[in-house]
């Protein structure tokens, strides 16, 4: 969590995980907001117990459902229903913000040879070897497997796997990015990672429901010593 987020209504919080949606990136034409409105929204909290807190948001012909489980993993449950009476077209992110001791000797195992869309060029490659952060990285992985960070500054692995998303996005926003950032420290990019479960439509991967149709974007994170 940025020490610098903002904590007010209508702004998206710099930590955590925000749900982006009912879009990913920029705003269709005629709207406006990056990433959706449900990550700037207020949600109903329907039940809570030692186990698991689940909430809700109605808004725009959506009914939204976002279970959150914590436990020696955290699992997230975005469940998505089409209230409406005709067909929609949505895509999202659980965008999960992740504490590292030092991003440049963080390495992510589990997209190597996966295709991605580098989104500062918009250029397509091929990951080589395990990505390494040491410039902004914006990148959307046309991959479902599970990933592994390694951290030798904390000593730790944390591994985040997901089902119902067909991108993975990988950032850092490295120095000039963070210098931008109103609500982001300056040197805060050092010991941060998003990895993220996204549907995103740069890529082809985005999601159609029938009226009274239903989809569930999930994601569990777990953290084990290094070695």
């Amino acid at each position: 969590m940025s020490g610098h987020s903002e904590y007010v209504s209508g702004k998206a919080i710099r930590g955590g995980v925000p749900v982006c949606f009912p879009w990913f990136g920029a705003p269709p034409e005629g709207r406006i907001g990056s990433h959706g409105w449900a990550r700037v929204s207020d949600w109903e909290l329907l039940a809570a117990d030692s186990g698991r807190a689940v909430f809700g948001l109605t808004r725009e012909g959506y009914r939204l459902r976002y279970t959150v489980m914590p436990g020696a993993k955290l699992e997230m449950r975005l469940e998505v229903e089409n209230i409406s009476g005709c067909e929609v077209t949505f895509s999202g992110a659980l965008h999960t913000y992740l504490r590292v001791g030092d991003v440049e000797r963080a390495e992510i195992f589990g997209l190597e040879g996966v295709t991605y869309r580098d989104a500062l060029t918009g250029e397509r490659r091929i990951q080589t070897g395990p990505v390494i952060i040491d410039r902004e990285v914006d990148r959307a992985y046309i991959s479902d497997a599970e990933v592994t960070v390694l951290d030798p500054v904390l000593d730790r692995r944390i591994v985040v796997a997901k089902s119902g998303s067909g991108t993975t996005m990988v950032w850092n926003p490295w120095i000039a990015k963070a210098h931008r950032m109103p609500d982001f420290g300056d040197e805060e990019y050092r010991d941060m990672l998003c990895i993220e479960a996204a549907l995103v439509p740069a890529v082809g991967d985005q999601r159609i429901l029938a009226p009274g149709e239903k989809s569930t974007l999930s994601q569990t994170v777990a953290v084990a010593p290094l070695n």
